[in-house]
């Protein structure tokens, strides 16, 4: 454990903020987590709780509370940082996942990220854009809420990203996969919803207090995969020999 105990800030509680926390908390510093949204977990809420059960979230911010983590809700960290923050926290970790959305131009674009949130939005025919779980995801939650779903994909069904048994999933639900394909410009479906990935609008910081972690820094890839990056960094900070070539 180390003999000085750092205080340090993580800005954002999904799936890297967590792992960090746990990194940090473990190694004997004191860690507060500033989260934007009233409750934590990030992207982790919109995920369908069919597919992924939300009781792990509570679980995983109880394990950390009980090591002393503090985590603030309905506290937005607005960038760049002020003085203020900068000066109190030893290091600041930035895991804000991806934020922004790739656009298409298709008819009555939604996103998935808003479809997913607002449970009132039900579809009675709606078209998907995208090959990965989230846009599975969308597929099976628009049949789940009494509509129908058809989901077009630019590839053949063996590049889809969503993994097979998602996809075999989303078939015994009734969802309709067009390959090759986007959806049409016409009113065939009430909407299209567009989950063909985001981006971070993060860049990497020069400073050796601030480190951009999980998806903020790799772009989008998944849970497992943020988690690893996060724990990674976080690690090499705690062992005093934080390089980047470590953990791209």
């Amino acid at each position: 454990m180390q003999s000085v105990c750092w205080r340090v800030c993580i800005v954002g509680s999904g799936p890297a903020g967590l792992a960090a926390a746990e990194v940090f908390s473990s190694h004997g510093h004191e860690v507060t987590i500033f989260e934007r949204d009233d409750k934590p977990g990030g992207l982790l809420n919109v995920i369908p709780e069919w597919r992924f059960s939300h009781a792990n979230i509570t679980k995983m911010v109880a394990k950390l509370t009980q090591k002393g983590v503090k985590i603030n809700l309905n506290t937005p960290i607005l960038m760049p940082f002020s003085h203020d923050l900068i000066h109190n926290f030893d290091y600041i970790l930035i895991a804000t996942g991806t934020q922004k959305p790739r656009p298409l131009n298709c008819y009555n674009p939604v996103f998935a990220i808003d479809f997913l949130k607002n449970q009132n939005m039900k579809p009675k025919n709606v078209a998907i854009a995208g090959g990965g779980n989230t846009a599975v995801d969308c597929a099976v939650e628009a049949i789940n809420r009494g509509g129908l779903a058809t989901l077009y994909y630019r590839g053949d069904k063996a590049k889809m990203r969503a993994s097979k048994a998602e996809i075999h999933r989303a078939e015994k639900h009734g969802v309709v996969f067009v390959f090759n394909s986007m959806p049409p410009m016409d009113d065939l479906h009430e909407m299209t919803i567009v989950a063909i990935g985001t981006d971070p609008e993060i860049n990497q910081s020069e400073s050796d207090k601030i480190h951009v972690i999980g998806d903020a820094h790799l772009g989008a890839t998944d849970i497992a995969s943020a988690m690893k990056h996060a724990k990674q960094v976080a690690t090499a900070i705690c062992r005093g020999h934080f390089s980047n070539s470590d953990v791209l």
